[in-house]
Parts: structure tokens; sequence; C-alpha cells
């Protein structure tokens, strides 16, 4: 019996105590003074029994507050905080709370039977918005809710044409195709494990399932960012992203044997991305890629390309790195080694918003299953029986699918070097 439910058994067994009182002392049949008179002292000593009974049930079983999950809101008096670490360890022991609120799955769309609970939304987005700092793709991109783990979008294919006729001339028509693209989603995990002293020990400051948190909200948004600007099918990856999606006249190769002005001139005013594309335009390149734009020099060794550092509106103490008045965002997720030949880089530019992230509905969050009693195994031997070493296991699923809505509104240099 939890403690909640011992309080409840107490507060009910004095609510019958005080029903019993006012059913003894609520006579008034009795007429005789004497009879009256000690019905009445009897009154007041059950009210003062009461009242002394309630007074010991609320000093020694504190009034529960009530759990807020996640979240920032200023917490009332009555209410309490769980960060995402004592969520996860209340999964792990069964907390009645959790089993209530959450329901556990046992089986999903297209694939074998999967436990897990569903993460509340603020824990999602606390884990997926702690690199927000260095993984910010995501709120860039336009997300899609989708029933089905296949969603048909509709895409223009074809323009129509516009004629000018003479009077009673003959009209042509005009047929506009259609043709669509598809989001389809995929799952992402992470299965990690902790024996149980590092669960019940303090070994970081902020704790290991706080930790474990962070961590995992770190690499999903990562690994996110680096699907929509660089993924590649043909290279094993879930879905293609920016540069292995831009052709023709969107991808531009660098000019010549080292990169020139003239190569990111190229991309910036690349005419086969349409005006209506350049909207929000932004940048994205790695560290190098920007070093080899500052490196560019006149004759007088005066900047070619003018890096300007603007303060962010939204933070004034930090700058912002602009190039021909667009923010520049850097990414890790770029590597070194794109392109043919030598070891290359690329730089990208245009509108994310054209970029569709799809998320299932009803499990649009980050899903969890903790497990103390399995076995993780490769397909021909055991490498960790949970049970027997006294470890946990916190296996995260995230399902998501990546699909560049319109290739034409990016411009790319690829073989940058």
């Amino acid at each position: 019996m939890t403690e909640q439910e011992k309080k409840d058994a107490l507060l009910k067994l004095g609510k019958e105590i005080s029903d019993k009182i006012a059913a003894l002392t609520g006579k008034k049949e009795p007429t005789q003074e004497g009879v009256i008179q000690a019905d009445a002292i009897g009154k007041d000593e059950f009210e003062k029994m009461k009242t002394d009974f309630l007074d010991v049930i609320e000093r020694k079983i504190p009034t529960q507050k009530k759990m807020v999950f996640g979240g920032k809101k200023e917490l009332k008096e009555n209410e309490e905080r769980i960060p995402f670490g004592k969520y996860l360890l209340m999964v792990k022991s069964h907390h009645p709370i959790i089993s209530d609120m959450y329901m556990k799955t046992v089986m999903s769309e297209g694939d074998a039977a999967q436990g897990g609970y569903l993460v509340p939304t603020e824990y999602s987005g606390e884990i997926l918005g702690e690199l927000n700092d260095e993984a910010t793709i995501v709120p860039k991109c336009t997300q899609l809710t989708q029933s089905a783990p296949t969603k048909n979008i509709p895409k223009w294919l074809n323009d129509l044409t516009i004629y000018w006729v003479s009077e009673a001339a003959v009209k042509t028509p005009s047929k506009p195709t259609l043709t669509r693209i598809q989001s389809v989603l995929k799952k992402m995990c992470a299965i990690v494990t902790a024996t149980d002293e590092e669960l019940q020990d303090e070994i970081s400051s902020e704790g290991l399932p706080n930790s474990l948190e962070r961590l995992t909200g770190e690499n999903m948004a990562l690994e996110i960012e680096r699907i929509v600007l660089v993924g590649d099918t043909n290279l094993g990856d879930a879905f293609s992203g920016i540069y292995a999606s831009v052709t023709g006249g969107n991808s531009i190769n660098q000019l010549g044997a080292n990169f020139q002005y003239q190569d990111i001139q190229n991309v910036w005013n690349n005419a086969s991305v349409l005006e209506k594309y350049r909207r929000n335009p932004e940048w994205y390149m790695n560290r190098t890629g920007l070093g080899l734009i500052m490196a560019l020099v006149d004759g007088n060794n005066r900047p070619l390309v003018n890096v300007v550092n603007a303060f962010d509106q939204k933070d004034p103490h930090r700058a912002t790195v602009v190039i021909f008045g667009d923010k520049v965002n850097l990414s890790s997720q770029i590597p070194n080694t794109l392109g043919t030949g030598s070891a290359c880089t690329t730089i990208i530019y245009g509108d994310y918003r054209y970029v569709i992230i799809g998320k299932k509905k009803g499990y649009e969050e980050l899903m969890v299953d903790v497990n103390n009693q399995g076995i993780i195994s490769s397909s021909t031997s055991v490498s960790e029986n949970l049970w027997q070493q006294n470890e946990t296991g916190f296996r995260f699923d995230l399902r998501r699918g990546v699909v560049v809505g319109i290739v034409k509104a990016y411009s790319v240099l690829k073989n940058m070097k």
C-alpha cells in the first residue's frame, strides 16, 4: 500500500467516525435536562477527538504534491516537478501513477511486437531540444503529422501556359500536371544499459538518468540534422537529404582546383533557385567551409567576402555570422569526405521549410522502454544478461520521416576544397 493509499484509508476512517458522532449526538428526542447536557458534553469530546485524530494524520502523512512531468512553468505550492531521470526510475519501478497515465504498447504497425512507454510531450521537447544551439535545423523544417506510415503529398510537376489570343480565336488548353512525393516513417533507436549501482549513486552532478536524457537528445537531434543535410540512401542512410537530392543547375561544382570567390557567388546567385524560394534563405556549412570562405583575399590581403558578425535579435549577447546578408549555420554533421577525388566538403543555401519531417499521429513523441530482466544479444550469442548482471536497459525509439519536398529550393556547392 502506497503512502497516499494509507492516507486515504485513514481519512475514510476519520469520516466514518465523524458520521457516527453526528448520528449519535444529533438525536433530539430526550427531554430530560441531564440527558441533553450529557449528550452535549459527549459531542464536544467526540469533536475534539476527531480534530486531534485528523491533525495526527496530517502530521504523519503530509499531503502528496501533484506531480508535474517536465516543462518550465512556475510550480504551485502543491506541485512537484519530476525530472526526466526520476521519470525513468518511476517507469523502472512500475510506479502506479506511470502505469495509470501511460499505456504499455504491445504492437506497432508494420513491425514485430514492441514494448514501450510514450514519453510525455514536455520531456520529448526537452530531449530533442537539448542541442538546439548546435543541431539547429529541425525547427526550420516543416513538421508533418501523418496517420499512416506512408503519406503521399501532391506536388506540381509541369506548369501551365498562358496564351494571348485574338477575338473569337480558338483557345489552346493548358494542362498543368501533378506528381507526388512520399513521406515514409522509419524508426531510429538507442539502447543504453546501466548497473543498478550507477542508477542509485550520484556519479555525476546531475545524476546518471538526467545525463542519459541529455546524451540521447544530443545524438538524436544531430542525427536528424545529418540526414536532412547530407543523408544518402545510396550510402545506407534511411533517407536522402538536400546534398544527395539536388540535381541539374541546383548542383554546382567548384570551378577550379581551389575554392574561389566565384564559387560562393554562383551558389548565392544561382538562377535555378526561383525568387519565391528565397524568402528566408540561410547557409549551412562546417568550419572547414567557413574557413575557406574567410581565407579569400584580394591582392592587398583584404577579404573578398564580408563575413559580418551581427548580433542575434533574440540573444543580443550572441553574434551571428552573416554572408551576403544571410545567416550562416555551422553544422558538425557536414563531413569533409564528400565529393569525388580528394576529400571535399559542401555549402548548402536555401529555405529549409521545404524539407518535410514526418511524425506518426498519436506517437509523435519519443518512446522509451525500461527493462531489467531481458537480454541483449546478437544473432549468435548473448552479450548482456540484464537480470544476471544487475543492469537496467533503456531503449529509446523515435519514428520520423525526412523528405526534401522541393529540391529546386536549394543551391549546393559540391567538391569544395
